[in-house]
């Protein structure tokens, strides 16, 4: 009963007409500030949504454009193997080597990691370059006769070249050496010398 008559005594004393005008005006304040309010959270949400899906694709472009891989590996006690890639070039791995090829090969570029040694009679094709890659040096062709050792993640390679050209680049892609049919070098990456 005392809370009726307290609410009943608030009610008569606010019901007037300035009372009523004050609360009238604090009500439209409330809905101008909500009624802005709710454009930016709209605004944040969408923009929140949006950030949400670009990231997720480009996640997903990232994980699609990343190659799947195929390793190829030659145990110790094995004997050589020989191996057609999708372009012709043809590889033959030696015991205690590794080779690592995509499941396909880019239009621009033909890319492979090795480790081990390995002979190879890349399949020519000047509009996309042979590469065989390792973390120090990597090997150019475009179609050509090589062999290759690449020992300790590329800090020591070994390459005779027997015929065509080969150019040996950096791990920036820029070309540091071009051989010649009969030629030998080898590269040691602690020294950074050929």
């Amino acid at each position: 009963e005392v809370s009726k008559l307290r609410l009943l005594n608030e009610f008569s004393r606010q019901n007037n007409v300035p009372g009523t005008a004050l609360a009238l005006t604090e009500v439209r304040k409330r809905i101008q500030h909500r009624t802005f309010r709710y454009p930016i959270r709209n605004i944040i949400k969408y923009a929140a949504a949006v950030i949400i899906v670009v990231s997720l694709s480009i996640f997903g472009l990232v994980r699609l454009g990343s190659e799947d891989y195929t390793v190829i590996s030659v145990a110790e006690n094995e004997s050589i193997k020989k191996v057609r890639l999708d372009d012709g070039t043809l590889v033959w791995l030696s015991a205690s080597s590794e080779l690592r090829i995509p499941e396909s090969f880019s239009m621009s570029d033909r890319k492979v990691s090795l480790k081990g040694k390995a002979y190879f009679d890349v399949q020519r094709d000047p509009e996309s370059p042979f590469r065989v890659t390792s973390r120090y040096l990597n090997v150019k062709v475009t179609g050509t006769s090589f062999d290759l050792l690449v020992e300790d993640e590329g800090r020591h390679v070994e390459t005779i070249l027997v015929s065509g050209k080969v150019i040996l680049q950096n791990s920036r892609k820029k070309d540091i050496f071009e051989m010649s049919p009969g030629e030998k070098v080898v590269y040691e990456a602690e020294s950074d010398h050929y």
